[in-house]
C-alpha cells in the first residue's frame, strides 16, 4: 500500500505485506491486494486476494499515515467465501465480493453477513468493482448466468445481475 501526491512526488510506502508461507500461501495479514482502497476520514480499507491465516484472503485497514494496520476478516474458504476481490464503503458498512459471495461487514470487522451466494451452477462469480446506489448493489459476473436462476440476497432489494434476477432471501427459489 502506498501514497503519492497528485503531482507525482512524495512516494511513500504505507504498508508491505509479509511473505507467504509454504504451499498453503498463508500469513497473518493477507497478500496481493487487488481492489481499489476505500477511505473514511483518515482510515483506508482494502482486500488482499490470498494469504491470511488460512490462505483465502483478508479484509484489512490502516491509517492514511501508514500506522494502525489491522486484519478485519480472515476468509475461511467455506461459509464466508474465499479470494475477496472488491470492496466499497457506505457509512460504517463495507460491502465486498469474494469468489462465491457478496458480503457486508462493519468497519470494525464485526457484523459479517453473507448477502448473496453464487455457489449454484450457472450463477457465475462476482468479479470486479462493485457499486452501491441507495439499497442496490451492482456488480458483474465472471460467467454468464443462464436463466432461470435466482441468487439469494438478505437485506437488499431485488436487483438485476447480468441476466440473473436477484431476489430477497424470503422470496428466493432454486434456479
Amino acid at each position: 500500500v502506498f501514497s503519492l501526491k497528485t503531482n507525482g512526488t512524495a512516494f511513500t510506502t504505507l504498508h508491505h505485506f509479509p511473505e507467504l508461507l509454504g504451499a498453503s500461501e498463508t500469513n497473518s495479514q493477507g497478500a496481493k491486494p487487488v481492489s481499489s482502497l476505500v477511505i473514511a476520514g483518515d482510515t483506508l480499507f482494502g482486500v488482499a486476494v490470498i494469504g491470511g491465516n488460512l490462505g483465502f484472503g483478508t479484509v484489512f485497514t490502516l491509517k492514511t499515515n501508514g500506522t494502525g494496520f489491522a486484519t478485519l476478516r480472515q476468509f475461511n474458504g467455506t461459509t464466508d467465501g474465499f479470494y475477496p476481490r472488491a470492496l466499497i464503503l457506505s457509512g460504517n458498512r463495507l460491502y465486498g465480493t469474494a469468489s462465491t459471495i457478496l458480503f457486508a461487514m462493519n468497519t470494525d470487522g464485526s457484523g459479517f453477513t453473507n448477502l448473496a451466494s453464487f455457489v449454484a451452477p450457472g450463477r457465475g462469480t462476482p468479479y470486479g468493482p462493485i457499486a452501491l446506489s441507495g439499497d442496490r448493489i451492482f456488480d458483474v459476473s465472471a460467467m454468464k448466468c443462464t436463466p432461470p436462476c435466482t441468487i439469494t440476497l438478505a437485506g437488499v432489494s431485488g436487483a438485476s445481475h447480468g441476466s440473473c434476477r436477484l431476489a430477497p432471501r424470503e422470496a428466493a427459489t432454486q434456479g
